[in-house]
């Protein structure tokens, strides 16, 4: 008498004899959509990243705008009087 345990290898062992259909090339309608599939979903995820990029370098060039006017702001307009003797030397001049 067969025991249980047999009726694995027996089912593994008939699948192997079955022969395979033989696989042609996909028609043209199966390529048309996968490929409009893919194209869809792949520009979907492209203006998804490509916004984000576009926002973030937007706000960087006008933080960038922001940071040059503040320096530029502060740049005096006159020159300094750099021959100038400053006061504390005149008044140790002046004690002597």
């Amino acid at each position: 008498m067969k025991t249980k345990d047999d009726f694995l290898p027996r089912l593994f062992r008939a699948a192997s004899r079955v022969r395979r259909p033989a696989c042609g090339p996909p028609s043209f309608a199966l390529k048309a959509r996968v490929l409009a599939a893919w194209r869809s979903d792949s520009a979907a995820e492209r203006d998804g990243v490509l916004g984000f990029l576009r926002v973030g370098l937007g706000l960087a060039s006008i933080l960038m705008l922001v940071i040059i006017a503040l320096s530029l702001r502060s740049i005096p307009k006159d020159p300094a009087d750099e021959l100038a003797m400053p006061a504390a030397v005149l008044n140790l001049a002046l004690l002597d």
